[in-house]
Parts: structure tokens; sequence; C-alpha cells
């Protein structure tokens, strides 16, 4: 691999995919705010939905008002009462009138992300708008990559699909990453016993996004393939070929624990957060360096993943 040439082409190509998509997103009109509505009575979904588009009337005749431009809004609060339990408060925004933004809204609904509609104006939660961020460049990011692949005739040979040795391959990294993520857990849960998690608004709402079906699926397949693609496939590589093993998997683990980046304010978790990163990338740098196909560390990836989601949704 020519490094200078790969990483000139990666610049390059990911500049003119990120202008493209900063484009298009600039021709969706928005009015960045938000509205929060409170619901006195107790209710379910159904009714919180009709509650809220009553409430939010208003609001958006304001906003056609203002004819997509000005952020004209009223601010209110939502407490929806199950049982008197209060489910806690829902964040609305921003507003869009633009009929992409709307297909998009309307392909993320079968999987748990959706938009109030109210004339012209699409009310988006806050959640869709971070997912559409995330998917955005996690994609770019992965056609950046296979790009500049592809220019040193290096892509079919970086994902090719191993034909020998598939219990080695796939099978062996998969039950090594469901034994580090149950060991991960547990550590993190006696952790938690010590030390509480601090809450957030926007931690609680990145979490509320990631345990959507759409969530899950950006957590499971698509991050474990682009995230190998780059760290392994890509930047581990370079130093493999080399000879530089135990460099490489150093440098790329502390890319790997960095590139996560901060997870909490509170530094035990930070520290923990960031031992966890850089622990679980030296493994996969070890699976990829042994069997010498991306596909073990993207297997392995997945399945460690996958195993934190199970576990955050049978404790939850």
């Amino acid at each position: 691999m020519k490094i200078k040439v790969f990483v000139l082409d990666y610049l390059l190509s990911y500049a003119l995919i990120f202008a493209l998509f900063m484009i298009i997103a600039a021709q969706i009109p928005v009015i960045d705010t938000k509205i929060e509505i409170s619901l006195s009575t107790q209710c379910d979904d159904t009714q919180a939905a009709a509650e809220i588009l009553g409430s939010a009337s208003s609001v958006l005749k304001q906003a056609e008002s203002c004819n997509l431009k000005l952020p004209c809004t009223e601010w209110q609060k939502l407490e929806c009462q199950v049982n008197g339990t209060s489910l806690g408060s829902l964040v609305l925004g921003p507003f869009t009138g633009d009929a992409l933004m709307a297909r998009v809204t309307g392909a993320m609904k079968p999987y748990g992300l959706w938009a109030y509609r109210d004339k012209s104006i699409l009310l988006i939660p806050m959640g869709i708008v971070l997912m559409v961020i995330i998917y955005g460049f996690i994609l770019i990011k992965a056609t950046a990559g296979m790009f500049a692949l592809w220019r040193q005739k290096l892509l079919y040979q970086t994902l090719s699909f191993p034909v020998t040795n598939r219990r080695k391959v796939l099978l062996y990294p998969a039950l090594i990453a469901i034994f580090c993520a149950l060991f991960t857990g547990f550590l993190g849960s006696a952790l938690e016993q010590i030390f509480s998690w601090p809450d957030s608004e926007s931690s609680s709402l990145v979490l509320g996004v990631l345990t959507t079906p759409v969530g899950v699926f950006a957590g499971v397949v698509l991050a474990p393939f682009v995230e190998e693609l780059l760290f392994r496939g890509i930047l581990l590589r370079f130093f493999v070929e080399r000879g530089r093993l135990i460099l490489g998997s150093i440098v790329v683990s502390l890319a790997f624990m960095l590139f996560h980046g901060l997870v909490s304010t509170e530094l035990v978790w930070q520290l923990f957060s960031y031992a966890s990163y850089f622990l679980v990338s030296l493994i996969l740098c070890w699976v990829y360096i042994k069997n010498r196909s991306l596909w073990s560390p993207i297997i392995f990836h997945s399945a460690y993943n996958s195993v934190l989601f199970l576990g955050y949704f049978l404790t939850r």
C-alpha cells in the first residue's frame, strides 16, 4: 500500500462526498428549535400523539408565518403520566418542509424513528436528525476508504470473504467477542455498584436513538464494518506490511480509543471507557494479524456490540 497516495485519495474523496452531503443538507429549509409540550393527564402513546399534535398547532402556525426562516416558537414541557409515573420529557424539533427529509423520515418510521406532520411542516424529533448525521458520516467514511483502496487495486483483496478455515476466521472470533463483552459488562456492573453512572439529557438522547432498530443496525452491522475497514483494513495493514505488528497494534488502538471520544464527564467512567476501547482494539488487532482476514475483526466487533446491546435490553 502506498500510504501517501492512499491518504491523498481518501482525503480528496472524503472532501468531495462531504461537500455533496452538505450541499444537499443546505437545501433543506430548517427552523432550528425545539418544542416541549405538557401533558397533564394520564395517557398512552396514541393519546400522547393526539395531544402533541393539538398542542403544537399554534406553534406550527407561527412557524408557517415565519416562512420557514425564523425560529419563532413557544416553549412548553411534555410529561406523559402512566399510572402516576412520569415517562419523561419528549423533545421535538427541528422543523422542515423539505420533501427529501420527509422521505428520509418515512423510510425510518418502520424501524422506530418517526416524525409528526402537520400540513406542509414536518416536525422531526432530534433522534432522527442525530441518526441521519451518524449514518451520513459512517457512509462517507466507508465510501472514501473503499474508493482509496480501489484506486490501489486493494479493495477486492481487503474485502475478500474467506473460502477456507471459516471456523477459525469467523466462528472463533465471535466466541472470543462474546466472552470479552460479558467480561466488560460484568466489570461495568461491578463498578456501577461503587460509582453511579451519571445521567444527562444528551447521553439519554444518544442512548434512546442507538437502542431503536435503526440504531442497533448501525451499531451491530454498519459501524463494525466501517471501523474495521478503516482501523484494521487500512491503518493496521500499513504497519503489518512493514513488519511493525506491536507498534501498529498500539498506535491503532490509541486511535480507536480516541476516535470514540468522551462518553462521560465522570473521570472513573471515562477511564473505564478508554481502557475498554483500548484493550478491545488490541484484541481486534490480534485477531486480524492472526487470521489475515478483515472479516475476523468485523465478526468480532459485531458480536461484541450485539452482546452489549442484548445486555442493555435485558437489564433495562
